[in-house]
């Protein structure tokens, strides 16, 4: 099984669902050596493809320093680059369509991602309560998944203004793409 590296800004959990990601324990978590970014995945592994992602990624309002879903995207908006700023940012670098959300994340965990996301929230946040226990953060060794969610409702993770102005298609869609092709298709007729 290979899972790939989550990043939890905000509400937006990012992953990819590879061909050989899932097996019969569908929500475990995987060991770190098994952990892949998207960029690092071979397009035979997708779902979608590489121009998918591409595609997706221009439809981002910005100036890219390269070519566009393939360099660094300079968002049109103000508000945006004032958060950025913030994190001491002022691009959001794409590599083959992937956006990097990592500069603005504050956790990170690997999951199994599904098409459903309130599932990928409730693994998200058990995964990193769980972390936080070994870690024992703030003193603590008994943090829950509301309390995570709590946490980061307090903490404004990742503001949300950086995640809509870097357009993706991310883990919920390859996994939607699988479910998909399973389904023989996927459209009602």
């Amino acid at each position: 099984m290979v899972c790939l590296i989550l990043q939890i800004p905000l509400l937006h959990l990012h992953a990819l669902c590879a061909r050989s990601h899932y097996d019969s324990v569908r929500y475990s978590l995987c060991p770190k050596s098994e952990t892949k970014k998207l960029s690092d995945v071979d397009e035979s592994e997708l779902y979608s493809s590489r121009e998918t992602c591409i595609s997706q990624a221009q439809l981002s309002d910005g100036v890219w320093s390269g070519e566009p879903g393939n360099s660094e995207l300079t968002p049109n908006d103000p508000d945006v680059i004032d958060t950025m700023s913030r994190f001491g940012e002022s691009k959001v670098k794409y590599d083959n369509g992937v956006v990097d959300f990592s500069p603005f994340s504050r956790e990170t965990v690997s999951i199994n991602i599904t098409s459903d996301i309130e599932t990928n929230r409730s693994n998200a946040y058990k995964a990193v309560a769980d972390k936080w226990n070994k870690q024992a953060k703030d003193g603590r060794t008994d943090w829950t998944r509301r309390d995570v969610a709590d946490w980061k409702q307090s903490e404004n993770l990742v503001p949300a203004d950086i995640h809509q102005a870097c357009k993706h298609t991310g883990g919920r869609y390859e996994a939607k793409c699988k479910e998909m092709l399973e389904d023989g298709g996927g459209f009602d007729v």
